[in-house]
C-alpha cells in the first residue's frame, strides 16, 4: 500500500524495485508495525485535541464547563511556576493540535522519520501540559473560593466533569503511540544512519520523450494543485485578514476606525450551545492553528508529493475542515447580527465559501490523476506523481 506523500521518482524511465532508505519493505513485519503506529498516532492526535478542550470542571448555573485553557485564567498557579507557561492561551492553541498536524506526515516516505521524532516531542509537551492542568485544577479546588469569585458570571456549584477522564485515557494512548514511533525512528536511524534516514525520492516531471499520457497526467496534477492553492489562499484571506461582522462606526477625515469581528470570534459564538461537551474557545485558538497549518501543508503536498488515494483523502479532509469553519462562521455571524447591537455582516463569509468551492474544484483533477496512477501501478508500470 502506498502511503500519503510517498515520493518515488516518476519519470517513467525505470520501475522502482527496491525500497528506499528508511522504509520497511511492503508487507514486512516492520511495515505492519509502522502502519499500526501511525494510525494510533492519528487517533490520539485527534483524541488529545478534544480532551484538552473538553470540560474538566462543571458548574451548575447557568451551566458550562472549564477546559485547560480556562484553568490558566483561574489563578491555579503560583507566580513563577514554569509549567504555568504551558497553559497560556497561545501555547494551548499551538500544542493541542500539533499531534494531529504531524500525523499525516507519518505516511510520507521522505518525512516520516522527522515526523515521528517531532511526534515524540509533542507527546512529552502534552504530558507536561496535562500535569500543568492537573496542578491548576488542584489549586482551584483546594482554594475553597466560590466559583463566582474565580470566574465572575459562572454561577455556583462546582464538580469534576468527564474531560479529565478523557485526558487520562488520551495520555496513556499518546505515550503508547510515542513509544512505538520512537522505537521505529531509532531503528531506522541505527540501520541507515542519520543522512539516509532522511532521504527520499523526488517527484519528477515527465521527460520530453515520455508518452503523451504522462504529460496529460502531469497537466491534470498541475491544474488541480493550482486550483486548490488558489482556493486555499482565498479562504485564508477571508479567515485571517477580513472581519466577518462590523459594528456601526463613522470614519471622518480626522480619523476613526471600524474594528471588525474576526472569524474565530464568530465561530466561538456559534459553538456556545455546545459548551457542555466542548469549550468554544477551541475555535479561537486550536482550530484556526490547525486549519492554517494543515492548509499550508496541503498546498505543499499537492505540488510536491505523489498523487495517490491517500493524498486525495488528506486534501479532502482539510477541505471538509475548512467548509465546516465557513459554515460555523456564517452561523455565528447570523447570531451576532440577530442579537442586536447594530452589527452588520461583512462579505468575508461569502469570500471564504467561494475559496472552499474553488478548492473542491481542484480536487476533481487530482482524483482523476490518482485513479490513473493507481491503474498504471496495477498494470505493473511506474506511477506518475
Amino acid at each position: 500500500m502506498s502511503g500519503l506523500g510517498t515520493d518515488p521518482t516518476s519519470t517513467g524511465a525505470a520501475p522502482v524495485s527496491a525500497a528506499p532508505a528508511g522504509v520497511s519493505r511492503a508487507g514486512g513485519p516492520g511495515s505492519r508495525r509502522r502502519g499500526r503506529a501511525r494510525w494510533l498516532a492519528l487517533g490520539v492526535g485527534l483524541l488529545w485535541l478534544y480532551a484538552a478542550w473538553s470540560p474538566w470542571l462543571f458548574f451548575r448555573a447557568p451551566g458550562g464547563g472549564l477546559s485547560t485553557l480556562d484553568l490558566a485564567g483561574l489563578g491555579g498557579f503560583a507566580a513563577g511556576n514554569p509549567l504555568g507557561v504551558l497553559l497560556w492561551p497561545f501555547w494551548v492553541g499551538a500544542i493541542t493540535p500539533l499531534g494531529l498536524i504531524l500525523a499525516p506526515w507519518l505516511w510520507s516516505r521522505r518525512f516520516h522519520v522527522v515526523a515521528g521524532a517531532l511526534f515524540v516531542v509533542w507527546a512529552v509537551l502534552s504530558v507536561l501540559q496535562l500535569i500543568a492542568a492537573a496542578i491548576a485544577l488542584g489549586g482551584i479546588v483546594g482554594s475553597g473560593a466560590p466559583l463566582s469569585v474565580l470566574l465572575p458570571g459562572a454561577g455556583t456549584g462546582l464538580a469534576p466533569d468527564f474531560g479529565g477522564v478523557v485526558a487520562l485515557v488520551a495520555l496513556v494512548l499518546v505515550g503508547l503511540a510515542a513509544a512505538r514511533l520512537a522505537s521505529h525512528t531509532l531503528f531506522i536511524i541505527r540501520r541507515d544512519g542519520w543522512l539516509k534516514a532522511f532521504e527520499g525520492g523526488v517527484r519528477m516531471r515527465p521527460r520530453a520523450d515520455d508518452p503523451l499520457a504522462a504529460h496529460a497526467r502531469a497537466g491534470l496534477i498541475s491544474g488541480g494543485a493550482g486550483t486548490l492553492t488558489a482556493g486555499a489562499l482565498i479562504w485564508g484571506l477571508a479567515f485571517v485578514w477580513l472581519p466577518w461582522a462590523v459594528p456601526p462606526c463613522t470614519i471622518t477625515r480626522s480619523g476613526g476606525s471600524c474594528p471588525g469581528v474576526a472569524a474565530r470570534v464568530v465561530m466561538d459564538l456559534a459553538a456556545r450551545p455546545a459548551v457542555w461537551f466542548l469549550d468554544p474557545g477551541i475555535f479561537r485558538a486550536a482550530i484556526p492553528a490547525l486549519a492554517v497549518a494543515t492548509g499550508l501543508m496541503a498546498i505543499y503536498a499537492a505540488w510536491h508529493l505523489t498523487v495517490d488515494w491517500w493524498l486525495v483523502v488528506w486534501l479532502a479532509a482539510w477541505l471538509v475542515l475548512a467548509s465546516g469553519m465557513v459554515a460555523l462562521g456564517m452561523l455565528g455571524t447570523s447570531v451576532l447580527v440577530r442579537a442586536g447591537g447594530d452589527f452588520t455582516a461583512y462579505p468575508a463569509g461569502v469570500i471564504a465559501a467561494f475559496g472552499v468551492a474553488v478548492g473542491w474544484l481542484g480536487i476533481i483533477p487530482l482524483v482523476w490523476a490518482a485513479y490513473l496512477n493507481h491503474r498504471e501501478g496495477a498494470r505493473g508500470g511506474v506511477r506518475l506523481a
